[in-house]
């Protein structure tokens, strides 16, 4: 009992993680004939991507709703 309630207690003080989400940041869409060329665009994505720690598929799934 004083194990299980000794596990507890260390889930509940250990520091929470939290990931953020992909929905939580602002990628800009990519706009041809804007004043943001493709190399600057995608220079912002894989900075994000670095910066979050986000995966592939989460920022596939982001950039194919700013095309």
């Amino acid at each position: 009992m004083m194990k299980m309630l000794q596990q507890m207690l260390e889930r509940l003080v250990a520091p929470q993680v939290t990931k953020v989400k992909i929905m939580d940041i602002f990628l800009p869409n990519f706009d041809p004939d804007g004043s943001i060329d493709i190399s600057e665009w995608c220079q912002d994505i894989s900075t994000a991507m670095n910066h979050y720690e986000l995966k592939d598929y989460e920022v596939r799934m982001k950039v194919m709703s700013l095309l």
